[in-house]
């Protein structure tokens, strides 16, 4: 059989806790500033569905069932759905498992705020910007006579 293996000369890799476990990034994947884009809109369109979902929960009567209030334990379970989809979000964008290394079980309201946050510089020294990734792409892709495919 016949096999080839394309490696990236370059990694980034970043460790995320003490336990020393890491996550990476490929600083030539030119679609890498479209996934990070993608991921923080992903995450802003679930917040807003599920914020808005809670709302409309707030709208309807509450009921208490065994003296424990339906209308808080439903709110709950759409907060922790919140969670779990926007961690599955972001291991698609991080890879496997990178949530569960840098979080833990533990989740809170500003987590992927505090997460790019800390990322942000990361992405500097990277030089992972839009911006960036537009002038690499027309500069490879720019034929002899200065056209852009």
């Amino acid at each position: 059989m016949n096999t080839i293996n394309v490696k990236s000369k370059t990694k980034y890799v970043i460790t995320v806790n003490d336990k020393g476990e890491t996550i990476s990034f490929d600083p030539n994947d030119l679609s890498l500033a479209s996934k990070i884009m993608k991921a923080f809109n992903q995450i802003e369109a679930l917040e807003s569905k599920i914020d808005m979902e809670v709302e409309e929960l707030k709208k309807k009567p509450n009921q208490k069932v065994h003296g424990i209030n339906k209308r808080e334990l439903l709110a709950m379970e759409y907060l922790n759905n919140k969670y779990n989809e926007s961690r599955k979000i972001m291991d698609d964008f991080l890879g496997e498992g990178a949530c569960q290394k840098i979080f833990g079980e533990t989740n809170y309201p500003d987590m992927w705020n505090d997460l790019f946050k800390e990322l942000k510089p990361h992405f500097r020294k990277m030089n992972i910007s839009v911006k960036n990734m537009q002038k690499g792409l027309v500069s490879k892709y720019k034929s002899k006579g200065n056209e852009t495919i």
